[in-house]
């Protein structure tokens, strides 16, 4: 027997020795000062300084902001401020009238005729009292209703309460009503019209019944015998190990 040789070397195709694709490269940027494509022009870079060295110690004196001007050649330069001051303690005042608790135009002219002018005087307190009752102590009998004796007054009717003998919704005969009745079918008493159903398909299905109808046809979708717009389409995926098909051989 021949021993087969396991490590026999594949066969390599060119499909497999393809190189990597324009995305796998990367271009130097044109932003920036590192890195920069060469092949580009580029514009002038500008950086901060660094914080000098303090050569002369610490500056312990203060700023221009640490000084307050209130006052200048002209005066003061402030705003005019203004302040609440608390009340007053309340004056005593005098007790004489003042201008307006005067009323002149209710006093007559002095000197020239007047209506005479009367006014209730007081009851006076040695007065007797009077035991005779005032006009309100009396009770005059109203005139609504019946209750008057001395005159006469209008009829006066009342309803009654409900009776359940002999009112209008008392069954005195127990008949039934006419809802209780059905209806009778005219065709019992009068001539019938002639009536028709739906039966079922009894004959067996043939050519002619399995052919489509008008309506599953669509001639709106038809272009054949009209011009119409170019078509495109994706074409068909293949492998890149699938060997031509030769149709010729030399």
């Amino acid at each position: 027997m021949v021993a087969l040789n396991d490590n026999k070397p594949a066969i390599r195709i060119s499909a497999m020795e393809r190189g990597p694709g324009p995305a796998r490269y990367l271009l130097p940027g044109s932003c920036g000062f590192r890195g920069h494509d060469f092949t580009k022009g580029k514009n002038p870079a500008f950086s901060f300084g660094l914080r000098s060295r303090n050569l002369f110690g610490s500056n312990s004196s203060p700023g221009p902001a640490q000084y307050k001007v209130e006052t200048s050649r002209h005066g003061r330069c402030d705003m005019p401020s203004f302040s609440l001051h608390s009340r007053p303690k309340q004056l005593q005042f005098t007790e004489t009238p003042g201008p307006n608790c005067y009323r002149p135009e209710k006093c007559h002219p002095p000197g020239k005729a007047c209506a005479p002018s009367f006014s209730f005087g007081l009851r006076t307190r040695h007065h007797q009292k009077m035991t005779t009752p005032s006009p309100n102590a009396y009770t005059v009998p109203t005139t609504v209703g019946t209750d008057n004796i001395t005159k006469r007054s209008a009829e006066s009717y009342s309803m009654t309460g409900k009776c359940l003998k002999g009112s209008f919704h008392e069954d005195m005969s127990k008949t039934p009503g006419p809802g209780t009745y059905k209806t009778c079918d005219a065709g019992v008493t009068r001539n019938k019209c002639p009536s028709y159903s739906i039966t079922g398909r009894s004959h067996i299905k043939t050519e002619a019944m399995v052919t489509p109808g008008p309506g599953r046809y669509k001639p709106e979708k038809v272009t054949i015998f009209k011009s119409k717009a170019p078509m495109f389409s994706f074409g068909i995926r293949h492998s890149d190990y699938l060997a031509p098909m030769v149709e010729q051989l030399i």
